[in-house]
């Protein structure tokens, strides 16, 4: 175990002698080693008792708490916001010379993992739609290979291009009903962008501690631009992995009839799942995230891991970290 979820509302987590115990009105409903917890998710009204808070941070724990629809809205760790080694490397790192070809690479390992998702999907369902993304992600990655150095704005102008053609091939592959007809954020207007949001959140918040863990600079990012304190480095690390886990994860919930429109309600923040429904979800995540990358290869958590410490080597030794690719 390395993620705890909390989003049962009025959910209180405690610790007793190095088990973490979750309780509601003082009935437990689970409990666990915390030395095996590695970050807690916060959605909404639940709360950390100041002895666990103590006890987690001393054990290198991060907390994150974001809101029942998903959003960032801030998060707890241990130690300083990031090493003074690592600061100097992520300040050297943002030269024209070493921040374009990373920002590259980063983006080369998206384009490349969506489209590996894309074709999988053809496979099982092949349509029209799906087959002009996986053409037009066939077309960006050449354009990424041209000789000349491109810019951060011509990478995003790239991915914005291949993107658009990904999620009008989703429009157009799932059932009318879930009214989906494009990417939209702010706030999610339909089902199928409030998973998708509330899923990118998880998975942000995820790499996020691994950020914090290794001592990386959360504010420091090759691709996407620095904005105030937001921790744009986790934008640009999961970038690779936000089809295979995310997508994928919200599909499969939708084609297995996990989930259907009864699950979601509307609120200020948009559509958000209600308390089934984000529970039906963070169930199949999570699995997700515990499954292995192929038949042999690490755990999808564990390669979230793994990549931001290539990243963070990379950054200290001057240069470009290339994100593992899916076949």
């Amino acid at each position: 175990m390395k993620t705890v979820l909390m989003q049962r509302q009025g959910t209180v987590l405690g610790v007793l002698g190095g088990t973490l115990r979750l309780t509601l009105h003082g009935e437990e409903l689970a409990r666990f080693p915390a030395d095996l917890v590695e970050e807690v998710l916060l959605f909404g009204g639940v709360s950390v008792t100041t002895p666990a808070l103590r006890d987690l941070l001393s054990r290198g724990a991060a907390l994150h708490y974001l809101t029942m629809g998903g959003r960032h809205l801030g998060s707890l760790h241990a130690g300083l916001e990031g090493h003074a080694g690592l600061l100097r490397a992520q300040v050297n790192a943002e030269r024209p010379d070493l921040q374009w070809p990373q920002a590259r690479a980063v983006l080369h390992a998206k384009l490349h993992n969506t489209r590996a998702v894309l074709r999988r999907w053809q496979t099982r369902q092949p349509h029209p739609a799906l087959a002009h993304a996986v053409q037009a992600h066939t077309d960006t990655l050449s354009a990424l290979d041209t000789p000349d150095p491109l810019a951060p704005p011509t990478l995003l102008g790239l991915e914005g291009t291949a993107a658009a053609t990904y999620f009008a091939a989703l429009a157009a592959t799932l059932p009318a009903a879930w009214g989906f007809h494009g990417r939209a954020r702010r706030p999610p207007p339909d089902p199928v962008n409030a998973l998708l949001s509330f899923g990118y959140s998880v998975l942000h918040a995820a790499v996020l501690s691994d950020i914090q863990r290794v001592g990386l600079h959360p504010g420091f990012a090759v691709l996407h631009a620095p904005h105030g304190r937001r921790p744009v480095l986790a934008l640009d690390l999961m970038e690779p992995h936000r089809a295979a886990l995310v997508d994928r994860t919200v599909l499969a919930c939708i084609n297995r009839h996990l989930l259907n429109t009864s699950h979601f309600e509307a609120s200020s923040e948009g559509v958000r799942l209600n308390a089934d429904g984000r529970r039906r979800f963070l169930t199949e995540l999570n699995a997700r995230l515990s499954a292995p990358v192929g038949r042999t290869g690490p755990t999808y958590r564990d390669l979230l891991t793994r990549n931001v410490r290539r990243y963070a080597e990379a950054v200290r030794a001057g240069r470009v970290y290339t994100p593992d690719l899916l076949r």
